[in-house]
């Protein structure tokens, strides 16, 4: 099996010639890049993800291409490497309900697939006896952002990725793709004391009052202008009322921007 967080076929497309980031015409997304060759499973591109011809920003023909591994690239990698291997792609977007399902499981049972390629979808409740290996692509790939339980999803989801391998008489082996070998998550993993990362994080989390230790509020702010929303959010956080057991930054700091995101350490 190998197992890539990411549906499509790339989440970036760039032009080669100018630099140009392709974004969403509806929000502010990056538009990820599609298959030429995408499997017939696979429902049409929403139109935020179909690249035009020519680079918008410098005109030049030809010149967009996708950046980043998707589920769709890694089959198409697989297919070059591996042509004569059967091969089934694992999605939300290829598995379209439970008889779809239902007929993967079974034919992968039945030792009719070779190789699986696999979203969160095949991270938990299925049951291959004969699957033995499992790569994991872009192990990274859920430690960005700014979200909190970055690193508890992506160890939670990666431990369970990893015991889809060896579940009868056969031993299975895991392979990480990591750009950080020394990250909490990919030492926990490699060394399989869970316990141990999880006494980190609540270390970390205590003196803030981060959650499990205190509650977060988040209050989401839309507006047809990004300034009117910038300045919405920001007086909301100076005006963030206070009481028994909660605490606002702002209050501390004076405009603090952290806060007007509804972010900020110390709320509870």
């Amino acid at each position: 099996m190998l197992f890539l967080n990411r549906r499509g076929y790339a989440p970036l497309t760039l032009c080669r010639h100018c630099g140009h980031r392709m974004r969403c015409p509806n929000c502010t997304a990056l538009a990820g890049g599609a298959s030429r060759q995408a499997p017939a499973a696979m429902p049409p591109l929403r139109p935020c993800r179909t690249p035009p011809a020519e680079c918008p920003e410098c005109g030049t023909a030809n010149s967009l291409t996708a950046v980043g591994p998707g589920v769709e690239r890694v089959m198409e990698e697989a297919n070059a490497l591996w042509p004569d291997a059967r091969r089934l792609v694992m999605a939300s977007d290829t598995l379209p309900g439970p008889a779809a399902a239902a007929e993967a499981a079974r034919a992968i049972q039945e030792r009719e697939v070779d190789l699986i390629i696999g979203t969160q979808i095949v991270a938990k409740g299925w049951h291959f006896p004969h699957l033995t290996l499992v790569g994991v692509v872009d192990a990274d790939l859920g430690l960005g952002g700014g979200d909190l339980r970055a690193a508890e999803r992506t160890v939670q989801l990666l431990h369970q990725v990893a015991g889809r391998a060896g579940r009868a008489e056969a031993p299975g082996r895991v392979l990480l793709q990591s750009f950080s070998p020394e990250h909490p998550v990919m030492r926990a993993l490699i060394s399989g004391d869970l316990a141990a990362f999880m006494q980190e994080e609540a270390a970390m989390r205590r003196p803030g009052h981060w959650p499990p230790f205190g509650r977060l509020a988040a209050l989401i702010v839309s507006a047809e202008e990004e300034r009117e929303a910038d300045r919405t959010a920001r007086d909301l956080g100076l005006a963030a009322p206070g009481g028994e057991g909660c605490r606002c930054s702002a209050r501390r700091r004076r405009r603090s921007p952290c806060c007007a995101a509804g972010t900020a350490a110390g709320c509870c």
